[in-house]
């Protein structure tokens, strides 16, 4: 089987739809799928980390944001195709991308067999056969019901969440926590274009806490990296982590989280590392909103909103409140088990979910990766 996949990664962008694609991929790859990428050369994107990993990757010129949806579309769907007919038929085709819709998917439907769109905005129309939002939406059910232009099996919600597998090896190995906090874990996605990784940092550092730890995660394309790196050179407590590979392990010794919204607060559900959640891009305000009324989070507002006050009168409230912290874990952990893409690859492979229990999906897990799970919950993978 062959498969493509159509994402970008930038500064402005960040590194979260390439990321979650790299995650699929690599799973796919593990049953036997050959699979390759189309990504732009954005500033700040993330290719040559996909090419490491063993994928080729088809590289676009950089392309002018200011152009109309419409504009873009056809350039892309123009320069993809020259790609996309050397390995046509594909069987199939996905695309992770805001600026994508329908004209450049219809374009590609004479060289794919099926096209697979991961979105979660629901603000444009999608001719595909396969839809993934692994968000939570008010009513979510409903809200792709005008956006699809054929008949199209939709997976919605974190039981669909493609998180790295060192998540779920890592829950399983997880001590049961007494509901206090030690270690806070702060990370802004891969890019962070606003410098709320600093401003979470000092906003801790100033309670003065020396009970607590910090460890401090930025991404490869956070434009400040130095500054965060120099602002934890001269506070106590703090540490500092470049991009790493495995942030599982590293989030799951965390008693609680400051981040933004997107992929991470699922791993974080996955974990149960209780989060104070502050928005960074204007798509993460209304999941974010949601898992906030569903009690799986707590929600502060967007980052142009939120005042230092606020980070810490709430850091201070939950550091002491161990009732809501072990709650907010057990919802997390119900939400999320970290089989997601195991179920995506399922479905991609023509494989039925509705015949296949959890313990069915999970028993694939566990041959994808090569793997006991009792060998699981005392090593994990490396």
């Amino acid at each position: 089987m062959y498969v493509s996949i159509r994402t970008d990664s930038s500064i402005e962008i960040g590194t979260g739809h390439t990321m979650r694609c790299l995650t699929l991929a690599e799973a796919l790859q593990k049953m036997g799928a050959e699979v390759s990428f189309i990504c732009r050369d954005g500033p700040g994107n993330i290719n040559s980390f996909i090419e490491k990993r063993g994928f080729i990757v088809y590289r676009l010129p950089p392309i002018q944001m200011e152009r109309s949806q419409e504009e873009w579309n056809v350039q892309d769907a123009v320069e993809s195709l020259t790609i996309i007919k050397k390995h046509a038929p594909i069987d199939w085709l996905i695309v992770d991308h805001y600026t994508l819709d329908w004209r450049w998917e219809q374009s590609m439907r004479g060289y794919a067999k099926k096209i697979m769109v991961v979105d979660d905005l629901a603000d444009r129309r999608h001719d595909c056969d396969l839809l993934l939002d692994q968000n939570l939406h008010h009513q979510m059910d409903t809200r792709y019901q005008t956006r699809l232009m054929r008949d199209c099996r939709l997976l919605l919600g974190p039981k669909y969440a493609m998180l790295r597998p060192q998540f779920y090896f890592q829950r399983q190995k997880m001590k049961k926590p007494n509901g206090e906090v030690r270690r806070i874990h702060i990370c802004f996605g891969g890019s962070d274009p606003t410098n709320q990784t600093l401003r979470a940092l000092e906003a801790i550092a100033s309670l003065d806490d020396k009970r607590w730890s910090i460890d401090v995660v930025v991404g490869r394309a956070n434009p400040f990296s130095d500054e965060v790196k120099k602002a934890c050179s001269r506070i106590p407590g703090a540490s500092f982590f470049g991009h790493v590979d495995d942030m599982a392990t590293l989030l799951a010794d965390s008693d609680l989280a400051i981040g933004g919204g997107g992929s991470s607060t699922w791993e974080r559900c996955c974990l149960g590392v209780p989060s104070l959640i502050i928005s960074i891009a204007n798509n993460q305000t209304a999941a974010s909103q949601e898992c906030h009324r569903r009690q799986l989070i707590r929600y502060l507002g967007a980052y142009d909103q939120v005042t230092t006050q606020q980070i810490n009168k709430e850091l201070i409230r939950m550091a002491t409140d161990k009732k809501e912290l072990l709650s907010l874990r057990a919802r997390g952990m119900e939400m999320v088990d970290g089989l997601g893409v195991t179920r995506v690859c399922l479905l991609l492979l023509g494989e039925s979910l509705q015949s296949k229990t959890d313990v069915e999906v999970e028993q694939q897990f566990f041959r994808i990766y090569d793997i006991s799970k009792n060998k699981c919950g005392k090593e994990g993978i490396g």
